[in-house]
């Protein structure tokens, strides 16, 4: 997917146009005799920014690229277990956006009614 962004902020160094493109990847298949879903995520966004943020004093710039792995474990037809990892890198010119982050996770989901 794609999408562009102009944001029109009230303050002026908030101003920025943007990209951003997100591509995703979706498998289903059985593992251990039950249904699974494993899914590949990339997401890519930049943002350049039209006026001079007064902190850095020059145009701000960002550069957020993100992946992320999932999946996801039929273990009941009402209970599931899901694993996933995202890396995120976020670039800017910035400081205090500049870092990249690693999450870990897993999350059980119950539906009431199947």
């Amino acid at each position: 997917g794609y999408k562009y962004r102009d944001e029109d902020a009230r303050a002026p160094r908030f101003d920025y146009q943007g990209n951003t493109f997100k591509a995703r990847y979706v498998h289903r298949l059985a593992l251990f005799e039950k249904e699974t879903r494993f899914e590949l995520s990339l997401r890519r966004l930049d943002r350049d920014y039209s006026s001079i943020t007064p902190s850095i004093g020059k145009e701000r710039f960002d550069q957020r690229d993100r992946i992320g792995l999932q999946l996801e474990l039929t273990l009941t037809p009402r209970l599931e277990i899901e694993g996933y990892y995202t890396y995120s890198d976020w670039e800017s010119n910035l400081d205090s956006v500049d870092f990249s982050q690693n999450e870990l996770g897993f999350r059980f989901r119950y539906r009431w009614e199947r």
